[in-house]
């Protein structure tokens, strides 16, 4: 409750008891028409009295409505207290209050009034037979600690995240930004779906993959693609399983854990977008139907041509020794990739024999979690990654994800051999450039474990030179 709702009863109390005070004296009375506070204010000005009495009854309450649960039950529980809980307790100060002020001070007999009057109160039962079926549905739905503040609900058309529960409906918000009033009896009476706010909720995202791709390849793919995207668990990791086989292709179901369900929709785009980008890589198209005579060709990335690669090639550091000659070879068995926001590149342990060039995008070079984890270096375009794993076959030393969306080149060791067979001088070359790298490096496990192995005999030993 906010406190400027205390400033109207104080104002209104100050003012009746101002002229409470007024009337008690001597100063309003005209002889001549007779007193007038008789007339006004009742024989002993208990009408006023009684008026006086109902401010500070309204003043009290909401004064205790505010320390009780916008103070102390926010300080014990660490959360707001349920609406249908103060307006109830709130009523029913009212009413006993404002009861026995009427009894004490105008003397009014209200236990015959509440125990009397039977067709009176039968009429106000079926007048208010909706209300008081309202009021007693948000007691049992609040009891039963159905659905709270932020739980996202399902009940017959209505899809949406609970805002607010008074003690006539309740209200939730749709994921077209609508506001939806939903009278508590309608709440307790239907069939319900709850997805608490402090649970993993789990949702299914559909994709197809054509018939010819082994399942197991598929599946693991979908997996990966799934790691350290937002608001998706860590504690239960994502799965993909076969869904059923559909007209076009296999239909895959990639079950994930959120405790953000409202983000719902936001989440399954993410892994969508995730999708495309792990497919792409993989050499694993969309299945749709093509109907064109033409053979269908999948489209080239946009921005990319031989000549950019070959100078990226050229500006990176331990290439610069290749002639133009062998660059271009290079380019020739050179790959481009994609990777979407969040997504993995490399993890650290994983056997590998490629490196990447950055063309666009911006990554973060990670230790392994056995290592402590944390950021080693954020690199950008033209820098490079993964280089050891491509001159010497040894495991990946580090985990790299991508901060933005990026464009790598990739060069593998098949398209590396050749060159450093027709001139094995190059490699004397490029052995000293990654040894003054790896030399202004913090020294790895590796390197301790072997110190008289040199970086020129393990290239060569790995390319079989």
């Amino acid at each position: 409750m906010r406190r400027s709702n205390l400033y109207v009863p104080i104002l209104l109390s100050a003012v009746l008891l101002a002229l409470y005070y007024f009337v008690k004296s001597d100063l309003l009375q005209f002889d001549e028409a007779g007193d007038i506070r008789a007339t006004l204010f009742g024989e002993k000005g208990q009408r006023l009295e009684f008026a006086v009495a109902v401010a500070l009854i309204i003043l009290g309450v909401r004064l205790f409505d505010y320390l009780a649960f916008d103070f102390l039950y926010r300080l014990r529980r660490r959360d707001a207290a349920p609406n249908l809980l103060r307006q109830i307790i709130s009523f029913v100060l009212y009413l006993g209050l404002i009861a026995y002020a009427a009894h004490s001070i105008l003397e009014a007999n209200v236990t015959g009034v509440l125990l009397g009057g039977t067709v009176l109160a039968a009429v106000l039962g079926l007048a208010m037979q909706d209300t008081l079926g309202n009021l007693f549905a948000g007691i049992a739905l609040h009891m039963e600690k159905t659905f709270t503040v932020g739980d996202v609900v399902r009940v017959k058309e209505i899809f949406g995240t609970v805002e607010w529960v008074s003690w006539r409906a309740t209200r939730i918000r749709t994921p077209e930004n609508n506001v939806v009033m939903v009278p508590n009896s309608v709440l307790a009476r239907e069939s319900m779906e709850v997805f608490p706010s402090d649970n993993l909720n789990a949702r299914l995202v559909r994709v197809m993959a054509g018939f010819e791709h082994p399942p197991a390849r598929v599946i693991a793919i979908l997996e990966r693609a799934c790691h350290n995207l937002e608001h998706v668990a860590t504690e239960i990791p994502a799965l993909a399983r076969v869904g059923e086989f559909g007209e076009h292709g296999t239909v895959y179901e990639v079950k994930y854990w959120t405790r953000n369900y409202q983000l719902r929709e936001t989440i399954d785009a993410e892994i969508r977008r995730a999708i495309w980008y792990a497919f792409r890589r993989a050499g694993i198209p969309l299945p749709f139907p093509v109907r064109s005579i033409a053979p269908h060709r999948q489209a080239r990335i946009e921005g990319f041509s031989d000549q950019k690669l070959a100078e990226r090639i050229a500006k990176a550091d331990f290439l610069a020794p290749l002639s133009a000659e062998e660059r271009e070879v290079l380019v020739e068995g050179t790959s481009v990739e994609v990777f979407g926001r969040g997504e993995t590149i490399l993890s650290a342990g994983e056997a590998g024999s490629s490196m990447f060039l950055i063309d666009e995008g911006e990554v973060s070079v990670r230790r392994s979690e056995r290592e402590g984890g944390g950021e080693i270096a954020r690199l950008g375009p033209g820098q490079t990654f993964g280089e050891m794993a491509l001159l010497t076959g040894e495991p990946r030393g580090a985990t790299v994800i991508a901060l933005t969306d990026v464009v790598a080149f990739e060069i593998d060791k098949r398209s590396l051999q050749p060159i450093l067979k027709e001139n094995p001088v190059l490699v004397e070359s490029i052995s000293r450039i990654v040894l003054d790298r790896k030399t202004s490096a913090p020294a790895s496990p590796s390197d301790a474990s072997d110190p008289h192995e040199s970086m020129l005999g393990r290239i060569a030993k790995w390319f079989g030179l």
